[in-house]
């Protein structure tokens, strides 16, 4: 069975792509956001809050938050349940992007061009009146959206280099990932998506609810009381918790105790006792 957090996440990223565009437009603003895999029941819900240049996005399934401040080059990844965050550089975050797009880009045997098409076909979901977008790629649709226009600002083009700089992270998948949403950006907001995984699985994701509200400024700093973490300190714990499971491991003889150390040369043994000579018979 197709594990929903993991695959979400594909299309999560493509449709936060579209919001952290145009977070200055959508500046104190609160989107819900409901994600699932097309035929099963289980469904995540993500609460994003926009204030001016950041946002917050809350999984209370998941009990943690991401908070990205572009003013202060930060994001936070909170762990509620262990008090704790892991905060890094965004253009860190950015390079690292770039060298998983380049990597992937490398294996993609061929991208093609994606078309993105006007139905005219029109429903109201979420309250929103939408216009659905069918994505082609390489003759086969990969996907399909529901844009509206009620959820619009001539401001958003320009803050598209904003988010972009840190690169498409689907690499030379570009098609399934936020090369679209960049796109359908420019045909209206993305209220409904749903995208095929290269595995066949189908995700879904769909805004529930997008309204303006007054943010609170406490919501976008680090939670009182929790303990901060650095990628370095990821790092160090992980190395401390390898060389303890070497030395559990390896309590034996020659077993060596810490990385790079060599092995203890075996224990000297007793030369064997010399052969009596056979008495004449």
């Amino acid at each position: 069975m197709s594990s929903l957090k993991h695959k979400t996440a594909f299309v999560s990223f493509g449709v936060l792509a579209v919001l952290l565009l145009s977070q200055t437009a959508f500046a104190s603003w609160v989107i819900e956001q409901e994600e699932s895999i097309v035929g099963q029941d289980e469904k995540v819900v993500t609460t994003m809050t926009f204030s001016e240049n950041a946002m917050r996005a809350d999984n209370p399934k998941m009990n943690s938050a991401v908070i990205m401040n572009f003013d202060t080059d930060t994001m936070m990844m909170i762990q509620n349940g262990q008090k704790m965050y892991l905060e890094m550089k965004i253009s860190v975050l950015a390079e690292q992007m770039k060298q998983m797009a380049a990597m992937m880009s490398q294996k993609e045997e061929s991208k093609g061009e994606v078309t993105f098409t006007q139905t005219g076909e029109k429903k109201e979901i979420s309250g929103f009146p939408c216009a659905k977008i069918v994505i082609m790629h390489q003759g086969k649709q990969i996907g399909e959206m529901w844009v509206t226009k009620e959820i619009n600002d001539a401001e958003v083009k320009k803050v598209y280099g904003k988010f972009f700089e840190m690169a498409d992270v689907q690499g030379g998948n570009a098609p399934r990932g936020v090369a679209a949403m960049k796109k359908a950006l420019e045909m209206g907001f993305p209220i409904q998506v749903e995208q095929e995984m290269p595995d066949g699985a189908k995700i879904r994701s769909v805004v529930l609810s997008a309204k303006e509200k007054k943010a609170n400024p406490l919501d976008f700093m680090p939670p009182a009381g929790f303990q901060r973490l650095t990628p370095e300190d990821i790092m160090r714990q992980q190395q401390q918790q390898m060389m303890m499971q070497q030395q559990q491991q390896g309590m034996g003889p020659g077993a060596p105790m810490s990385p790079g150390m060599p092995p203890a040369p075996p224990a000297p043994q007793a030369p064997p006792a010399p052969s009596k000579p056979d008495k004449a018979k």
